[in-house]
Formats: structure tokens, sequence, C-alpha cells
């Protein structure tokens, strides 16, 4: 009862799933990077160049978006999924089927379309997202790493289609290889990104603090402080993690 109920830092289950969890929630560190890469692209599309508050004011909307979004998720699966008692199956579809089941089972047949409908539109919202996303970031990667390939526009097009096609194809790779361990996918995407974090937070910090940046858009005192405080418990829970891994402890 105590390890259903309660987290356990000396069990490898509780550890793991906490790593998952830090990893995207409520989203991933690049995200910052994604969505100065749409503002870039927003700004060439309309010609129209936003002020520092009005992109602050876009980003904060779909982060904060995203956080409700994490919380609504996390208090459904404790009120719905916590201690039913039903075995949750590693395979993406047959999990889809129990997840609609168990929610309609809770809250009445008559949510049936309203939890279908917003599962296949989380589902592919964040599908969509992550194969425009990665593309465009990839595509500076490319320039930087390899100078003599033209910064045009039509080339910088084709990068775009590139990369996507390879995104789309070794996404498609690895669900045929993880069809039937969906938890295993998930979980190795999440801590992935967890380990990576202190890295991109560190660089983050770096951009907007940086002499290149005007004093007036860099971070107050205060979000210096917490964007420390940050780093310094992504830096302690990664060693931490990568030392109890190796040791075994």
């Amino acid at each position: 009862l105590k390890t259903a109920l309660h987290f356990d830092w000396t069990m490898d289950m509780h550890i793991f799933f906490l790593i998952a969890f830090i990893g995207w929630m409520p989203a991933p560190v690049d995200i910052a990077v994604w969505s100065s890469l749409w503002t870039v692209a927003k700004q060439r599309e309309l010609s129209f160049t936003p002020s520092l508050k009005e992109s602050l004011n876009e980003f904060r909307v779909g982060y904060i978006g995203t956080i409700i979004m994490a919380i609504c998720f996390l208090v459904l699966g404790a009120l719905v999924l916590h201690g039913s008692g039903e075995e949750l199956s590693e395979n993406g579809s047959i999990f889809a089927g129990q997840l609609i089941s168990m929610y309609t089972s809770s809250i009445g047949s008559w949510a049936y379309w309203i939890i279908a409908i917003a599962a296949i539109t989380t589902m592919f919202s964040t599908t969509l997202t992550c194969l425009d996303a990665y593309p465009r970031v990839l595509i500076p990667t490319t320039e930087i790493l390899f100078p003599a390939i033209s910064k045009s526009l039509p080339h910088r097009r084709y990068l775009y289609w590139f990369w996507i096609i390879v995104v789309a194809s070794g996404a498609l790779v690895l669900l045929s290889y993880f069809v039937s361990s969906m938890r295993f996918m998930v979980d190795l995407a999440t801590t992935l990104s967890f380990l990576t974090a202190p890295v991109l937070a560190i660089m983050n910090y770096k951009v907007v603090t940086d002499k290149h940046m005007p004093p007036e858009a860099r971070p107050g005192k205060g979000m210096r402080i917490y964007s420390w405080a940050g780093m310094i418990f992504l830096t302690a829970f990664t060693l931490f993690y990568v030392v109890w891994s190796m040791l075994g402890i």
C-alpha cells in the first residue's frame, strides 16, 4: 500500500517515473527555441516585427496554456487511472482504447466523444508541432555545421522538407520497432529530454543574458535568480540520476 500511494526514492520504478515526468512537464526545455524560430518565421511571412512584450505575451499564452493542460491531464490520471486496478497495455492502440473506456466508465457514456476528440486532438497537435519544430531547428544547425550551404530562401525550403522527411521516416521506424512497447518509447524520449535539459537551460540563459542582447531586453534580477535555481536543480538531479544509474543504487 505504501509503494502504491507514496513516492519511494529506493524504488527504481518511482525514480524512472519521476525522470520521465520531469522530462516533458509541462513541456521540454527546447520549446523556447521552437517559439523563437516560429516568431522569426512569422516575422518573415507577415513582414511584421513584434515588440519584445508582444513576443513574450505570445510565448506566455502558449506556455501557461500547456501548464494548465498538463495539470488537467495529471488530475484526470490521478482521479481516474490511479487505483482503478486495470493493467494498462504498452501497445499504443490498445492503451488508447483502455484510456477512453476508463474515462467514459467513470464520467459517463455521454463523454465518449468528448474524451475521444480530446485524445485525438492532443496527439495530432503534438505530432504536428514536433514535425514542424524539429526541421526548423535543424535548418540553422545544418547551416552552422556546413557553412558552404547556401542560406537563400529556396535552399532553406529544400532543407526544411529534407528534414521533415528524415524526421518523419525516423519516427515511423521507431514506431514500427517499438509498436508493442509504447511505454519504453515514451520513457526513452522523456528521459533523453530530461538529461539534455540542464545543457539547454544554460544555453538559453547564456543567449538572453549575453552582451549581444540589449540591456532592456535582458531578464531582471528576480528572473535571473529563478533561472539559476532551476538550472541548479536540473543539474543536481541529472547528476544524481547518472550516478544512481551507474552505481545501481
